[in-house]
């Protein structure tokens, strides 16, 4: 199985790394507060509470790290890197991804993307190689949702979070073309309200995929190169 249009199809659907393809890596170090925030407010809508929880988290932040693995029988990608949010306008990504014995150097501006092949810059014009802001991505799915359980409270990487299941809505998501139950994913915020990790396993595709963030706020620096061809 090809694991790159999946990459593409994951990351359009439940938000996969700034969720951005990048070479391997050591999870980034955490920071941030040690108590677990407080579950969503059970008068309200569960869902919405929950969303509006991480995006109000997320619209703090001004950078992150990440780590992104996604595999099957046959292969592993293994992705790194950071992404700067300081605009939310034009969110900056700068990863680097091994898929195969390869490894590509990728930089996105806003929605432009540029891929680094042999010591060449591309401008890239695939829409899989573009950054996806993951917590817009997972607010953006509100009408596949059909519902967010609470599993308590747990850990990433040595801090407090609060575990999450997201259950997508078959009568919503079977539209397009894909099972519902096949997307359904764990989700981790701390105490900030900001993403932890997402973790999703889609047994029927042998597909497995594991996100995580780190490193919140510390300073960035991400350009456009200067030189580039067009893809």
């Amino acid at each position: 199985m090809n694991l790159k249009p999946l990459l593409g199809t994951l990351v359009a659907a439940v938000a996969l790394a700034g969720c951005a393809p990048a070479g391997g890596g050591s999870a980034p170090s955490v920071s941030g507060s040690q108590s677990v925030a407080p579950a969503p407010n059970p008068g309200g809508n569960a869902i919405d509470d929950f969303l509006a929880r991480l995006a109000q988290g997320m619209a703090t932040t001004t950078s992150y790290a990440f780590v992104m693995t996604l595999s099957n029988d046959t292969e592993q990608l293994k992705s790194s890197g950071e992404a700067d949010t300081s605009d939310k306008a034009l969110v900056k990504t700068h990863s680097t991804l091994e898929l195969g014995g390869q490894v590509l150097e990728l930089i996105t501006i806003g929605n432009d993307s540029f891929v680094n092949m042999g010591g060449t810059w591309y401008k890239s014009g695939d829409p899989t190689d573009q950054q996806v802001d993951p917590v817009a991505a997972i607010v953006g799915s509100r009408k596949y949702l059909k519902a967010i359980t609470p599993l308590g409270p747990d850990s990433v990487d040595g801090l407090p979070a609060d575990h999450y299941r997201v259950t997508m809505d078959p009568a919503v998501f079977g539209k397009t073309g894909i099972e519902a139950d096949a997307l359904d994913y764990d989700i981790w915020i701390d105490a900030d309200n900001r993403l932890r990790k997402l973790s999703m396993d889609m047994p029927s595709l042998k597909l497995k995929t594991e996100f995580t963030v780190g490193d919140y706020n510390k300073p960035v620096s991400i350009k456009a190169p200067e030189k580039y061809q067009e893809g």
